[in-house]
């Protein structure tokens, strides 16, 4: 077996790109890493929603609205910056911890800010509450659409496991650590 390919991934590296370019992560492990990562922002967002109120069901009407649309752009908010400071600087969100992987740039070295912030913008789907009505729905939409073409690139890209996520964010890429 090649020295490059594990069982876990048979996504290639190149040896030439740095100590920490590593091995790409399988797409099974970078989705337990999100999930990980997502059970503990929702349990965070819950009690910071339910700290602001937010959480209160009211008939259907402006407050009803209010509540909704704040809500939406505040998950989105803490979510965003979870994994913007999770990702960047070569620090790991909790998920990416448990399972051993982390994000690296195209270089094999650590990540932006702004990159992070980039890679992870598709998680903003939820301000779309702010539309009165179909606004929650058309950001569940878009959420699932997200991770379902992700999830398809990071499949498809067999050199590198990069999603258009990744791609946009100047060619990140989820290394396992070894």
């Amino acid at each position: 077996m090649d020295q490059h390919h594990q069982p876990d991934s048979p996504l290639a590296v190149d040896p030439d790109r740095g100590a920490r370019a590593g091995i790409a992560a399988s797409l099974p492990r970078r989705a337990a890493a999100r999930l990980v990562d997502g059970l503990v922002l929702a349990v965070a967002a819950s009690v910071v929603t339910m700290l602001l109120g937010l959480d209160r069901t009211t008939p259907l009407g402006v407050d009803s609205y209010v509540r909704t649309a704040l809500s939406g752009v505040l998950n989105a908010a803490i979510y965003v910056a979870y994994f913007a400071y999770g990702e960047s600087g070569g620090r790991q969100t909790l998920g990416k911890r448990c399972l051993g992987v982390n994000v690296v740039g195209p270089d094999g070295g650590d990540i932006s800010l702004v990159q992070a912030v980039t890679r992870n913008v598709w998680l903003a789907c939820g301000v779309a509450a702010v539309v009165p009505v179909v606004g929650p729905l058309l950001g569940g939409v878009a959420a699932v659409a997200a991770v379902v073409t992700i999830s398809v690139g990071i499949n498809s890209d067999e050199t590198h496991g990069r999603g258009w996520h990744d791609k946009l964010a100047g060619g990140a890429r989820v290394v396992r650590l070894t």
